[in-house]
């Protein structure tokens, strides 16, 4: 069991590491809010990540794809795999 002030100084801590609110924001919003946000991101990352307590045993994260993803390859015309050139990602993202 942690103290009312060690509590306030986790939730601070996630706000200002997971959120990324600064001191400012963080004092000027309403508890509430500071924990419905909290939580809302706890959430996102268990979807993202999974749980880490989770017993599921099954192939598929929390977020419904497979643990191992399946290899993509798209063949050119010779039948072998096509390399992304530098030129071509410049290209494509600048």
């Amino acid at each position: 069991m942690i103290t009312y002030d060690e509590w306030l100084d986790q939730l601070a801590e996630y706000i200002l590491g997971w959120i990324g609110l600064s001191q400012e924001a963080l004092e000027s919003s309403d508890l509430n809010a500071l924990v419905i946000a909290r939580t809302g991101r706890e959430k996102m990352l268990q979807a993202i990540f999974g749980r880490q307590d989770d017993e599921d045993t099954s192939p598929v994260t929390a977020a419904g794809r497979p643990v191992k993803p399946i290899p993509r390859t798209t063949l050119g015309p010779d039948g072998k795999p096509l390399q992304l050139t530098p030129e071509a990602f410049d290209s494509m993202f600048g």
